[in-house]
């Protein structure tokens, strides 16, 4: 009785060994495979629908700081990316030409450094292995960070507070767990700001129009995503 006991429990544990087995090939089979980027794309904004709120309406003054702003927050973006991100290649681009950027046209539209056309470009027409960043509201919030809704909510000194964003070509937010946002609080040793932080900050005194450095630290999040990803599929 014993000598069957042993066989049936013996039995038994084979057949569940032999239904896991596919399960957890299955589960490996299934596990996501993420590609890292070939280049983040930087947004660039000229705030066109507040500039032509404000020309509308006069606002002179509002006028002269918008275009203040724009000008010395593009400077520091541009200055940030080229200084201190250094996962992938980083180009720009102006916000007016985002439909041709989500078209997969490239050539003549995006900026090196110099904000001129960038030369040997690693992506081609039609690509979609990039992510697209701007420091900004969150996408979901509206639109378009440059429509006329935005504005509506973002007159003069308004309460939201803009931070790095990520999108898909598609111009959609990343989804989790997708490094969709700067999610670590050090770069990695042997990494560290060219320049003083305070040399990439700005801050409009009268519009939601702000930049803290990004760069430096979701080049080291994307290090540390695709990494951690890497060593779990091997």
């Amino acid at each position: 009785m014993q000598t069957l006991r042993l066989y049936l429990l013996r039995l038994t544990l084979i057949c569940i060994s032999a239904c896991m087995l596919p399960a957890a090939a299955q589960a490996k089979k299934q596990r996501h495979t993420y590609t890292p980027p070939k280049a983040i794309l930087v947004q660039l904004f000229t705030e066109t629908n507040r500039t032509a709120y404000l020309v509308k309406n006069g606002r002179e003054q509002s006028l002269a700081q918008l275009q203040l702003d724009i000008k010395e927050v593009t400077s520091r973006i541009v200055m940030d990316f080229s200084d201190n991100f250094y996962y992938c290649p980083v180009y720009f681009f102006i916000d007016t030409n985002a439909k041709k950027i989500a078209a997969g046209q490239f050539d003549g539209i995006l900026l090196d450094k110099d904000l001129q056309p960038a030369k040997d470009i690693v992506l081609h027409a039609g690509d979609t292995g990039f992510f697209i960043g701007y420091f900004g509201p969150r996408a979901s919030d509206f639109t378009s960070p440059d429509d006329a809704e935005y504005f509506k909510h973002h007159n003069d000194m308004d309460t939201h507070v803009p931070a790095w964003v990520v999108l898909d070509h598609n111009f959609h937010t990343l989804r989790a767990p997708l490094p969709h946002a700067i999610n670590v609080r050090k770069a990695p040793a042997g990494y560290k700001l060219k320049q003083p932080a305070s040399a990439y900050v700005y801050t409009s005194p009268k519009f939601n129009i702000a930049y803290a450095p990004s760069a430096l630290l979701y080049s080291a999040t994307l290090e540390e995503f695709y990494r951690r990803h890497q060593k779990r599929n091997k």
